[in-house]
């Protein structure tokens, strides 16, 4: 597999491998990779318990929906 990265991402890798946090580009990817999958993982599982507690809401208390405070949420992260 070839991965082609931009330039500032290209420059990150080079840098952690460098400096030693990391043996190989290989090494680095494969932690990139293991990190996006647990945090995918974890983001599945806190949008289900949003929505879990905003199914719990009855009546005019429930003044959002889960699409809009998931885009407030990724709006206050920067995404």
């Amino acid at each position: 597999m070839t991965v082609t990265l931009p330039p500032e991402l290209e420059a990150f890798d080079a840098e952690q491998v460098n400096i030693g946090n990391y043996n190989s580009r290989e090494e680095w990817l494969n932690m990139a990779l293991q990190s996006q999958k647990t945090y995918d993982k974890k983001l599945a599982w806190l949008k289900a318990a949003i929505q879990e507690g905003l199914d719990s809401i009855t009546g005019d208390e429930k003044e959002f929906s889960m699409q809009e405070l998931m885009e407030e949420i990724e709006a206050d992260a920067g995404r």
